[in-house]
């Protein structure tokens, strides 16, 4: 086990810049999308939803950085934890750029300014607003009535296994 801080700290961020190095890189403003339409297809993303969602997309590498690092070194100090937890939004937020770049590009070659503007007025819609509000409960609700509706399906399909196996002279 390292006991250094400086040796733990530099440890740390050893990973950080190779997931970062790991991560495409991607043009943000060479790729070719006029200004107009980019706006627009951000504008967009935001309508339906998909800027939100982006946290709960990136989050989990962002997680499994922290939690790495905690299980390999839980005897950071506080100021190299402060430091690290720095240099941990710095590649959340990279991430997210690159994310949103992504997203900008795809929807710019497959789809015209027009289509892009037509999908806004969708997405401006009261009742899209009302999908993009209840869509998260609607989301448990389904899962709720999945496990319902699986649970007996579940139980009936071990039986017929069971049966099967036993058919085959299979010890169960």
């Amino acid at each position: 086990m390292l006991r250094n801080p400086r040796t733990h700290f530099a440890a740390a961020m050893a990973v950080l810049l190779a997931l970062v190095f790991a991560t495409p890189s991607h043009a943000t403003t060479d790729s070719g999308t006029d200004k107009d339409k980019r706006e627009k297809i951000v504008h967009m993303l935001e309508l339906n939803g998909v800027t939100n969602s982006l946290p709960s997309l990136v989050g989990p590498n962002i997680d499994g950085v922290m939690a790495k690092i905690r299980r390999t070194h839980p005897d950071l100090s506080e100021e190299a934890r402060e430091a690290i937890n720095k240099e941990v939004q710095s590649l959340f937020n990279q991430l997210m750029d690159v994310t949103m770049d992504m997203l900008t590009d795809m929807y710019d070659r497959n789809f015209t300014t027009q289509e892009i503007e037509k999908l806004i007025e969708i997405y401006e819609s009261p009742v899209w607003r009302k999908q993009v509000t209840l869509q998260g409960k609607m989301y448990r609700q389904m899962a709720e009535e999945m496990q319902r509706v699986s649970a007996p399906l579940m139980t009936a399909t071990m039986e017929r296994i069971r049966q099967r196996c036993e058919e085959l002279g299979i010890e169960y």
